[in-house]
């Protein structure tokens, strides 16, 4: 899945107006390197490990998506295809305008 989300979570881990999540599966996600740290959130089922040095968040695994790893489509190198689609769309913020399909809540 490749999608940009536009709930408190992902705005907050992102300091942006939307989240941009591109999900593997686990065996898929290969290069991790540099020391990293974890942080958990419990309420949300969610770890997020982050760059040691920059703080910089890489990726991380939700419980409600088992055996898949989100990574920030900010730290991937282009070529990338774009979002495919928009979710939690009741957070959008009213100024932001895309051409990424809704796909969800």
């Amino acid at each position: 899945m490749n999608a940009i989300c536009h709930c408190d979570n992902c705005k907050r881990r992102t300091g942006s107006a939307f989240g941009w999540s591109i999900y593997f599966a686990d065996e898929q996600v290969v290069g991790r390197s540099g020391e990293l740290r974890c942080y958990e959130i419990l309420a949300r089922e969610q770890r997020r490990w982050f760059c040691a040095t920059c703080g910089t968040t890489l990726f991380w695994t939700i419980d409600s998506q088992p055996g898949r790893t989100g990574i920030a489509g900010g730290c991937l190198v282009d070529p990338l295809p774009p979002p495919t689609r928009s979710v939690v769309n009741h957070g959008r913020l009213a100024w932001l305008c895309t051409n990424v399909q809704d796909g969800g809540a």
